[in-house]
Parts: structure tokens; sequence; C-alpha cells
């Protein structure tokens, strides 16, 4: 029984930690476009297309000079 004064403030914290979580990923769009996110990865044509880290090295590179 003395467990409960464990247990119960633990899983209250974890709820409010995921509901936490789940709001962060709201709030930063994660959820906006899933759709076209789904179509364009099963899109073959991607020939001229780069990777996100090619763009990420891209970024750094044009904002560095």
């Amino acid at each position: 029984m003395e467990i409960l004064y464990l247990l119960v403030p633990l899983s209250a914290v974890l709820v409010l930690l995921i509901i936490g979580v789940f709001g962060w990923a709201l709030w930063r769009g994660q959820f906006d476009d899933l759709e076209d996110e789904g179509r364009r990865i099963l899109d073959d044509d991607q020939s001229g297309a780069k990777t996100p880290r090619e763009q990420l090295k891209e970024g750094r590179s044009s904002s560095a000079s």
C-alpha cells in the first residue's frame, strides 16, 4: 500500500511529461503537413534533390563566408 505514495505521483509526472512533449511537437509544427511528407518519401523522382545533410552543409558554408 505504501508503494502507491511513490507510484501515483510518479505516474502523474510521467503523464505531464508526455503531454508536454506532445504540446512541444505541436507547437514546433511536427504535424502540419503529413500527407505531402508521405508522398515525398515515396516519390522516386528526386534527381536534383539534395539530402538534408547536404542542405545543412551548404547552409553552413554560405553563412560562414
